[in-house]
This record gives structure tokens, sequence and C-alpha cells, in this order.
């Protein structure tokens, strides 16, 4: 007899991992889209999106980051051939 899967257990199969230990952090200088000045940020990959997110923004210095627009927007790219 088979066991049945719940979405829990299918959901947990094909979800990664979320230790934000586990995650690595680059620095970088993106222009921020509220002040229009370059801030220095921390980025990380959304382990489930695949997306770029930041994680740490020097304007905040500390704080829990409260901005009301993304500073990164993924746009689709598709490869040339070579």
């Amino acid at each position: 007899m088979s066991t049945l899967r719940t979405e829990a257990w299918l959901f947990a199969s094909v979800t990664p991992d979320l230790t934000p230990t586990g995650v690595p952090t680059v620095r970088a200088r993106v222009a921020c889209p509220e002040t229009g000045g370059v801030n220095r940020v921390r980025l990380v990959v959304d382990p489930v999106t695949g997306h770029p997110a930041v994680t740490w923004c020097e304007r905040f210095d500390g704080r829990t980051m409260t901005c009301e627009r993304l500073c990164l927007h993924p746009e689709p790219v598709t490869e040339e051939p070579a």
C-alpha cells in the first residue's frame, strides 16, 4: 500500500533549506529608487525565487529596512547561441 503525500510534505520536499547562515552575501553599490543616491548594500539570492534581494542597506545602518520600493528589478535575459 502506498503512502499518501500531503500538501505540506510535497512543499517541504521541493523547498530549499532557508537557513540564513547558509546564504552567501555579496557587497555591492546600487542606485536607490527612493533617494536617487548610490548606497552600499549586501545582496543574497533568494533561495525560493532565485532573484537577488537586499538584506542590508547603509541607508538604514542596522535598523530594519523600511523602503517603500524595491531596489532590484530582475529582468529576463535570453542568451544568444554561441
